[in-house]
């Protein structure tokens, strides 16, 4: 399995290739009034619109900084793949290939980030947490976009 490896603060984190559609450069965002503070807003590309989830926001409690490194993880937020995340992310420059028996659980699941999933150790020995695409929709995010559902029909 390949994982593309960002940070998220100081620490280094993995995101299973095989969810992402695509990894675009930060682009102008339309920030969304009344979400939480991990929302970022809404940003167009390619013609799809998808909500921006910062992942260094909701991960460590700051926002990400803007740097050249900084990207957008395009990722599939349901089994259907017809509805589209954008994570935001930074220092978005590696990959790691992981044999998936090499996955660890790392033994707790903290209540305020029930996406960092498991770990894996890279070739100098540091653990690599996992960011498990399918936790990221908080309950919050969930009733956002479910409103938008109801709204649409």
């Amino acid at each position: 399995m390949l994982l593309i490896l960002f940070k998220l603060g100081d620490r280094r984190y993995g995101l299973d290739s095989r969810r992402v559609v695509e990894v675009v450069p930060t682009l102008p965002v339309r920030e969304v009034p009344g979400t939480p503070p991990s929302v970022v807003g809404i940003f167009e590309c390619r013609g799809r619109v998808a909500p921006v989830i910062d992942l260094c926001q909701l991960t460590v409690g700051r926002p990400a900084r803007d740097v050249l490194s900084s990207r957008y993880l395009l990722v599939q937020a349901d089994d259907s793949g017809e509805r589209i995340l954008a994570l935001l992310a930074e220092q978005v420059i590696d990959t790691l290939s992981v044999d998936e028996k090499a996955l660890r659980d790392p033994g707790l699941v903290p209540p305020d980030a029930p996406h960092l999933g498991k770990v894996v150790k890279d070739v100098e020995g540091e653990l690599i947490q996992c960011v498990e695409v399918s936790e990221l929709l908080t309950p919050e995010i969930i009733a956002l976009l479910k409103q938008r559902e109801v709204a649409a029909s």
